[in-house]
């Protein structure tokens, strides 16, 4: 009996303190929701400070680390959480997202699956891992995940838009515009939904609608960066550059480590003739995501106009080397090799570019630049006339081809061609007039 008596003291200071502990979690869990990010972080901290080891509070605290997009003190304390309790489906489902954000899609596969394995029929994990498949270049697959989520939870907003944009992608705007519909009648306060359907209005050439979708999403979530990067592409299909990189530097302001968003500023600066801007941008794109072909190419381009080919040309060959089918390394690696008087290479390189996209100008009139350089003005005819063909308002090809014609003594050619140019350019908004 005495034993008892003098045990129970401690056991009225366990439960007292596991009762306050589960307190400040779900404190903190509530200020999240209410978007109190700072508050909720410093009770999951308080949490935390008397039970360092309470799985519960480490995944309240990874929440709200994820929120602000410090994911590397996420994943740790994602970490942390599932070596206490390895099978914890909130800790499993919220490492996924940090993974995936961080882009290790391999990781957040594997987390969701793990997940799935416990509990099948969980529609929020086949929604994200649609989201990582997305990521991952696989829309295809992405598109079953979210028939899944759909299915298993018909009410679940995020999902509808989620397959919306996917179906962006596979240009199925109708079947998309369907999925936004069904998506904004379940929830017309969903930012993400907003945004899927401001994605969808931009691919159908609709810049200005997407940007009121664009605000309203901000508007009812400022601290997401994925809206700032939706608007700022509304803002470039509008030309307004300036609010375009003006978003972009917000979403960097909320999420420093956002490759797209420091790509696409890069993108935007280049436009804005700002070379300097770009290619600190572009570079520090690539240094976070070193697959972003798009950030990469046009990297690429900038070094060529720097007469750094070397550069120009190491940046090409990382593209290929993942992306072996690559039509713009192809062209700008050609034009590198053109201007460092490597002509053969250059050759091959646009003759590849051709076989990639016959139906595109640019390679055309590429090959044909490259053929006149090493003096073969009879080889450069007939690929200014499938350049013309494509492109037949270009002035400066009616001129070079009429250069080639004379060169190859068809002066009647030349003068055909060089009565095109002179009509051409003399037209009222000609950029050479």
């Amino acid at each position: 009996m005495r034993r008892t008596i003098l045990i129970l003291p401690w056991l009225l200071c366990v439960q007292s303190l596991c009762a306050s502990v589960d307190g400040l979690v779900e404190e903190s869990r509530q200020l999240k929701a209410a978007g109190h990010l700072e508050a909720a972080l410093a009770k999951a901290n308080e949490a935390l400070a008397s039970d360092p080891d309470n799985a519960a509070a480490l995944i309240a605290r990874a929440a709200v680390l994820f929120d602000t997009y410090s994911f590397s003190e996420a994943l740790h304390d994602c970490n942390r959480a599932l070596v206490l309790q390895p099978k914890s489906i909130d800790a499993l489902s919220l490492r996924g997202g940090v993974r995936d954000a961080m882009g290790d899609y391999k990781g957040a596969i594997e987390d969701l699956n793990a997940l799935l394995a416990l509990d099948p029929k969980k529609a929020t994990a086949y929604n994200d891992r649609g989201f990582v498949r997305v990521h991952m270049g696989e829309p295809e697959a992405a598109i079953l995940d979210f028939d899944r989520s759909v299915e298993l939870d018909p009410s679940y907003s995020r999902a509808w838009a989620g397959r919306a944009s996917t179906k962006v992608i596979l240009k199925r705007f109708d079947d998309a515009a369907a999925d936004i519909k069904r998506a904004l009648e379940i929830d017309p306060q969903s930012a993400y939904a907003l945004l899927g359907r401001a994605y969808l209005e931009i691919a159908l050439g609709k810049a200005q609608d997407a940007l009121e979708d664009c605000d309203r999403a901000i508007k009812i979530h400022p601290r997401l960066a994925q809206a700032y990067l939706k608007r700022a592409d509304a803002y470039q299909a509008l030309g307004r550059l300036d609010a375009a990189v003006a978003d972009l530097t917000r979403a960097l302001q909320l999420d420093k480590g956002n490759a797209l968003a420091l790509a696409n500023r890069g993108l935007d600066r280049v436009m804005m003739r700002d070379p300097d801007g770009a290619l600190e941008d572009l570079g520090a794109a690539l240094a976070i995501d070193p697959t972003n072909e798009s950030a990469r190419v046009t990297r690429a381009a900038l070094h060529i106009n720097r007469r750094d080919f070397a550069a120009a040309i190491a940046d090409c060959n990382a593209v290929i080397d993942h992306d072996p089918r690559s039509f713009g390394a192809f062209l700008n690696r050609g034009s590198a090799k053109r201007m460092n008087q490597d002509f053969e290479g250059a050759e091959a390189d646009f003759r590849h570019a051709i076989e990639l996209s016959p139906n595109d100008p640019r390679g055309h009139k590429a090959l044909s630049k490259a053929l006149i350089d090493k003096g073969d003005f009879r080889g450069a005819i007939p690929a200014l006339d499938r350049a013309i063909e494509l492109s037949p308002q270009d002035a400066l090809m009616f001129q070079a081809r009429a250069q080639a014609k004379q060169r190859i003594g068809d002066t009647v050619g030349a003068m055909q061609d060089l009565d095109n140019y002179y009509d051409l350019i003399m037209r009222p908004g000609s950029p050479e007039r």
